[in-house]
């Protein structure tokens, strides 16, 4: 596959880019035991629009807690960042 898929690891309909590979492999090296769930994403949007903007838009009257940035991710990865050492490699921008 070409373009978008081109970090991807494909077998047939099945496609495996980076950021998932990465985190995968990192949860596999985690000294743990149990079950966790993490938010695997990258640390910015496609939107060219400001996060501000965005949550007005379609949260209007919704209180922000924290700051946005103006195109971080919206998706907290904060967990896998701490838990798993995850560090996006790739941009939206």
């Amino acid at each position: 596959m070409e373009g978008a898929h081109d970090d991807a690891l494909v077998d047939g309909d099945f496609a495996v880019r980076e950021p998932e590979l990465q985190a995968v492999l990192k949860a596999l090296e985690l000294d743990t035991t149990g079950f966790d769930r993490f938010i695997i994403a990258a640390a910015d949007t496609v939107m060219s629009r400001p996060n501000a903007e965005l949550v007005a838009e379609v949260f209007p009257g919704v209180t922000v807690a924290r700051e946005l940035g103006e195109h971080d991710t919206l998706l907290s990865i904060d967990k896998a960042r701490r838990v798993l050492g995850y560090s996006p490699q790739h941009s939206w921008r």
